[in-house]
């Protein structure tokens, strides 16, 4: 049996976003304590919400560790732009937590070994096969387990996020000539309209990419041009009130060319609409979205009437 050194410390990185710890975890976590008295588990922290790669945070995962093993010291690291300053970063955690002692990075061929730059020692351990942390929140995500702890741990995970502005881009069309714009109909909103758009999708290069695809799915038979910023506006969006979080939405304007105006995506029917007439069909949702139109409109109006003078 190798003798534990007392002048040294093992290190172990890992994001730990697991609902147990696995044997690859812990054998990786024993290998370090048969060879030093000091083991520090860094534990990789985004700094941002919560998301599907990294669901839980920092103090969950610390418990998580010292439940198993609780002679560990448990810190966390932080993500940086580039492996160096991740790397520095670790070294200044290590440096802190055990001033003047020399450390050893464990890891598999796979492990944080492959990108630290730093200035301690690196040793490779042979890596436990068939288990994956990936694959563990995969199978959990799927299913809905029917116990208080469960319910309890699903409250505490939205109670512990930051607050959400959900972003996304609406799009007037409009038909200059005829001096309508083209709005959409939803069963829910009754016998109101609103305008074409949605979410932006975390594939979109920018808002105004956003924007030509949400009219290109919800307005599929038609062609647009010069799409146009106009302004953004808070969305008072019933999914959202009484809570935190909320919506918020870029208004572009783009000129209609051509086509038959075909509902697609989740929208039930487009219809054409007079300018004069439009504001009152509109969902009181995207009145605000309005105010930011019509005075486009105002300034288009003025200056046709102004040129066929």
């Amino acid at each position: 049996m190798e003798k534990k050194s007392d002048r040294s410390v093992g290190i172990i990185v890992g994001r730990f976003q697991v609902d147990e710890l696995h044997a690859g975890h812990r054998f990786l976590i024993e290998t370090a304590f048969m060879r030093h008295r000091s083991v520090l588990v860094a534990v990789g922290v985004s700094g941002g919400l919560a998301t599907r790669r990294d669901p839980l945070d920092f103090e969950t995962r610390r418990r998580l560790i010292m439940e198993a093993y609780p002679q560990a010291t448990v810190l966390p690291v932080y993500d940086r732009p580039s492996n160096a300053a991740w790397s520095r970063e670790l070294d200044r955690l290590v440096t802190d937590a055990f001033p003047g002692m020399p450390a050893v990075c464990y890891g598999s061929r796979d492990s944080f070994l492959s990108v630290y730059e730093g200035k301690f020692s690196k040793e490779y351990v042979k890596e436990v096969r068939g288990f994956s942390g990936t694959g563990a929140r995969v199978k959990i995500g799927k299913t809905a387990v029917h116990t208080k702890d469960f319910r309890a741990g699903a409250i505490y995970a939205a109670h512990h996020r930051l607050p959400v502005s959900y972003q996304a881009v609406d799009v007037a069309v409009v038909s200059f000539d005829r001096g309508n714009i083209l709005l959409g109909r939803k069963k829910q909103d009754g016998d109101k309209l609103r305008f074409i758009g949605g979410f932006v999708d975390p594939t979109d290069e920018s808002l105004e990419h956003a924007a030509r695809r949400e009219a290109y799915e919800e307005a599929p038979n038609i062609e647009i041009a010069d799409l146009r910023y106009l302004g953004s506006a808070r969305i008072n969006d019933v999914r959202y009130r009484g809570s935190e979080d909320g919506v918020m939405s870029a208004l572009f304007v783009s000129a209609y060319v051509f086509g038959y105006a075909r509902a697609g995506d989740d929208l039930d029917a487009l219809e054409w609409v007079p300018f004069r007439n439009a504001q009152a069909m509109l969902i009181t949702e995207h009145h605000a979205l309005w105010d930011l139109l019509e005075k486009q409109l105002r300034r288009f109006m003025h200056y046709t009437i102004k040129k066929r003078r």
